[in-house]
């Protein structure tokens, strides 16, 4: 027999005694337990296990542990805030964020406030992006602030290039360098860019827009519109393929529109002045457009007026290029070029295709009328699509030949 060795038939409880032998048990059970307790913790945190134990965590999806893994990322390198329903995470690390639930963004440098449900952020490409509710608030402006609302709002620092010439192989070639620190040309180093997608709506005291999607340049200071760009200013409405709006000291310089640019001025119950051209540039001054000048193929449709306010007729006009000045919301004079044909028409005998340039419409149900409403999706007005022909037209053309087979049976 080995000393020390067990008898046959003895076990632990014989050998030690019934209350040392409980005694050892319970320190067993209390080590097992504090070892599955701190592998569960690991598990919850998204950590390997320590041991090869089966620990059952009740209710432990793959979806749950891919969750303790970012949230224990977050904690060692960055934080996490939960209050309710609104969350912000932060990976300090990677330099990345992500706000969940009534976003307030405020940039005091630019003086604009971005605010949505659901925002992400990347450091290291300044790059960041908002979107449900997503709208952006110009401030910069006190007297005139301005909303924009799209489905998503993206916002990213762009680096300046320096351009500059370079002597290689006795020729001279353009040379393109990013600016690393403020010089004499910019004050910064950078520019921001602000894109928007899908139900673009703006508002501003002084002009309102819609479009598809828009993107600000703060290089040039220009808004960009695309995908059915309308402007509204006062009584005035401007659209085209894509309209750009030029701003100076915080306030609306003027509107290009390019390629299928037409303008409308309500005048009256149901009388619209109206002028059309490849491309057309609204100056504004004091937010309200004082000139007018359209540019390639320009038509126009005028009801000049007495001295009493009553309509004299209906011109009608086609010319090269086209200027138009307007004082106090009313048209001052018009200047034409010299190659002009034009036909003055008394209002009781303008048949109603004549009242109109084969390019209007008139889209003021989709016009902001106030802040809230750049969340409103109103139905897109329609086009009228070149090389067709409305209803009211083929309708006149049918009188038209009725009355000339009158005239001819006389």
């Amino acid at each position: 027999r080995i000393p020390g060795s067990f008898m046959p038939g003895e076990s632990n409880r014989d050998r030690l005694g019934a209350k040392r032998f409980k005694k050892c048990i319970e320190k067993a059970t209390a080590t097992m337990r504090e070892i599955r307790r701190k592998e569960r913790v690991r598990l919850h945190w998204g950590l390997p296990q320590q041991t090869r134990l089966n620990i059952s965590y009740d209710g432990y999806t793959p979806r749950m542990r891919k969750k303790a893994i970012h949230r224990h990322l977050f904690r060692k390198h960055g934080y996490i805030v939960e209050r309710g329903e609104d969350t912000i995470y932060y990976d300090k690390q990677n330099g990345y964020g992500r706000c969940i639930g009534n976003i307030q963004s405020i940039d005091s440098t630019r003086e604009m406030t971005l605010y949505g449900e659901l925002s992400e952020i990347w450091e290291q490409d300044s790059r960041a992006y908002v979107t449900d509710s997503a709208m952006l608030v110009d401030w910069s402006d006190s007297t005139h602030y301005t909303y924009m609302h799209a489905d998503s709002l993206w916002s990213e620092e762009i680096p300046y290039q320096i351009y500059s010439l370079v002597v290689k192989d006795s020729i001279m070639i353009d040379s393109v360098l990013t600016a690393q620190a403020p010089d004499t040309l910019w004050m910064d180093t950078s520019y921001q860019q602000v894109r928007a997608f899908r139900h673009v709506r703006i508002y501003r005291d002084d002009v309102q827009a819609v479009c598809d999607s828009a993107r600000y340049h703060g290089k040039d200071s220009v808004l960009t519109l695309y995908g059915l760009p309308i402007c509204w200013n006062e009584n005035n409405q401007l659209s085209a393929d894509q309209i750009d709006i030029y701003l100076r000291n915080e306030t609306v310089d003027y509107m290009h529109g390019k390629e299928n640019a037409i303008t409308i001025m309500k005048d009256g119950e149901q009388a619209f002045n109206q002028m059309s051209g490849k491309e057309m540039i609204a100056y504004v001054r004091d937010g309200e457009v004082y000139l007018v000048d359209v540019k390639g193929n320009a038509e126009t449709v005028f009801y000049p007026k007495e001295d009493d306010g009553s309509y004299i007729g209906l011109n009608r006009t086609q010319s090269s290029f086209v200027k138009l000045y307007i004082t106090n919301r009313t048209i001052d004079h018009v200047v034409f070029t010299t190659a002009t044909t034009g036909v003055m028409i008394p209002l009781h005998q303008a048949l109603e295709t004549e009242k109109t340039l084969s390019s209007f419409f008139w889209a003021e149900a989709e016009r902001p009328q106030q802040p809230k409403d750049i969340f409103l999706h109103p139905t897109r007005t329609a086009r009228p699509i070149a090389g067709t022909r409305s209803a009211a037209a083929e309708e006149d053309e049918e009188e038209e030949d009725k009355n000339e087979q009158k005239r001819n049976n006389r």
